[in-house]
């Protein structure tokens, strides 16, 4: 694999952007000190600068005003955000100085500089946010505004059979997605019971919910609110979310210019958006309170989620519904990794003599309870025969 297939789409708080050159400035904080009738000096290192990343990008194409909007939009945006950085990946920084240049000569196109700089911590005493408490109200706020633009524009009035029938499939599958979802749960509980005599209700239903989309959409929110009740850890209710993230992916896209059948992709796309949009606000909100066993497990879990909401950003294009999510992507940030929580970080260690992973662990840890850990992390089907040589994911050895 080259080196340009290595490198990741750049974006600030999920916004898009082509990156032309970048710039990295760090190092030490050094300090020279010279002395009279001395012929040498001492330099007396202070400590490391903090990175700083500038980036000259650009955005183009015919609707470019818009772009040039969302990304004036978060560089004005108060306190740090996420930073997708083509060569150094994901970044929690704060935003500098940007320059934005358009020129008529070149056309659709707006250039622009910007600083940014790691955001790090404030270890003296401040006041703090409730990250939990913004989390949740972003959430609310994105999941009013996602069932706002699903009943607003979502209608099967004056459609012909075929086209309701495509509508009727998408209520079918959406209540097959929350069954699969609670197929790993072995316990028949309350719960389960609960989601299931709903699911069925939204098929026997489907017809006079078609009817009132302010109602179908209700209907579906409750039963991701019964998903979640199924499962007791957060970390399961997020797990479980996540399986509605690609929901529709496998049908068959609507084609054709007739208002008929436009009027059926727009209904298509609509269904299809509004339970991924409500899938992955919800999971940013059940990960947040998951407790995580390393910093590597949180970060990977947000930018799943992350990229998930960030391609529904893509798809809005009303302001409310756009602002709604860019915060909860904000908030996300913010909130997971728990900086408080001082979580582990993984590391690669070589096996060094094939053995039982029980001696792994206790030659890592100097303790058997990461065992399971170890096992789990790395997809050790023999526990009994670990062959020496492998290269597996820990904790932090201490």
């Amino acid at each position: 694999m080259g080196w340009r297939d290595e490198l990741r789409p750049g974006s600030f708080r999920g916004v898009d952007f082509f990156i032309e050159k970048s710039d990295l400035a760090t190092g030490r904080r050094s300090v020279l000190h010279e002395f009279p009738n001395r012929e040498t000096a001492y330099t007396e290192d202070l400590g490391k600068i903090n990175n700083g990343y500038e980036i000259t990008g650009h955005v183009l194409g015919d609707n470019y005003f818009d772009a040039k909007r969302k990304l004036q939009d978060v560089f004005t945006r108060k306190g740090p955000g996420e930073l997708i950085h083509p060569y150094y990946g994901s970044k929690f920084v704060q935003i500098g100085p940007v320059q934005i240049s358009e020129s008529s000569l070149e056309g659709a196109i707006a250039v622009f500089t910007a600083k940014f700089f790691d955001a790090g911590d404030n270890r003296f005493p401040k006041g703090t946010n409730d990250k939990g408490a913004i989390l949740t109200g972003a959430v609310d706020t994105a999941i009013a505004e996602s069932k706002k633009d699903f009943d607003d524009n979502f209608s099967i009035v004056g459609l012909p059979g075929h086209a309701i029938e495509s509508a009727r499939v998408l209520v079918s599958l959406a209540s097959d997605a929350f069954n699969d979802a609670t197929k790993t749960f072995a316990d028949v509980s309350d719960a389960v019971a609960d989601l299931a005599f709903a699911t069925r209700n939204l098929v026997a239903e489907t017809n006079d919910l078609l009817q009132a989309p302010s109602v179908l959409s209700q209907r579906l929110l409750d039963s991701f609110a019964l998903l979640e009740e199924v499962f007791e850890s957060a970390d399961d209710k997020t797990n479980s979310l996540s399986t509605f993230f690609d929901f529709g992916a496998d049908e068959t896209e609507v084609t054709g210019d007739t208002p008929i059948r436009i009027k059926e992709k727009e209904n298509q796309d609509k269904f299809i958006n509004f339970i991924r949009r409500a899938a992955s606000v919800k999971s940013a909100s059940t990960a947040s309170i998951t407790d995580f066993p390393s910093f590597d497990d949180a970060l990977n879990k947000r930018i799943e989620i992350t990229n998930v909401i960030e391609l529904q950003i893509r798809e809005d294009d009303d302001t409310d519904l756009y602002q709604s999510l860019v915060d909860v992507n904000a908030a996300l940030v913010d909130a997971v990794p728990d900086v408080d929580a001082q979580l582990p970080n993984i590391q690669e260690v070589e096996v060094k003599d094939t053995g039982v992973s029980l001696l792994i662990a206790y030659d890592l840890f100097e303790s058997p309870d990461n065992e399971d850990d170890i096992i789990n992390r790395n997809g050790i089907r023999h526990p009994g025969f670990v062959e020496a040589g492998s290269i597996i994911e820990v904790l932090d050895v201490i």
